[in-house]
């Protein structure tokens, strides 16, 4: 699976996200310190976010292109979202058509849960936000072992 991101995300406070990466692995992980853009991130490549300039490709179909002017809606893009924390979606929005579950899991089973979630929901690519680095290895390593990667 291949996921091309190269977009620009200006915040009201005047911050500018400028990321630009490509990935053929079916997990990735971004590592940041809180409010450098992860969790925007996300949210354009689901497309909940509309960026401001740029492009984003999921396996050779473009869901975004701010100069063309595609844009796919979230629901047909193939892409799952786990949030760290429960999220609610604006009202009267693309957004509607998409069902969102929240689980309260114990910190431990986290894992365990994402790795069985992208096995029964046989997801091709999935982004995974982790607190730390430590964490990102950890998970990787127990995907890998679960004969996932």
């Amino acid at each position: 699976m291949n996921l091309k991101f190269d977009c620009q995300h200006a915040y009201p406070a005047g911050f500018i996200l400028e990321l630009s990466f490509q990935t053929e692995r079916r997990c990735t992980v971004l590592l940041g310190p809180s409010g450098s853009g992860k969790s925007t991130v996300l949210a354009m490549i689901a497309g909940t976010l509309l960026p401001q300039a740029g492009r984003i490709t999921i396996d050779d179909q473009v869901v975004f292109d701010s100069q063309q002017g595609i844009r796919i809606a979230p629901q047909h893009r193939g892409v799952g979202c786990v949030f760290q924390q429960p999220h609610l979606f604006p009202q009267n929005t693309t957004v509607e058509a998409i069902v969102q579950y929240v689980y309260n899991v114990d910190k431990n089973k986290k894992s365990s849960l994402i790795i069985q979630l992208i096995k029964e929901g046989k997801w091709k690519q999935v982004l995974v936000f982790t607190r730390t680095k430590h964490g990102a290895n950890n998970l990787c390593k127990k995907m890998i072992k679960a004969d996932i990667s």
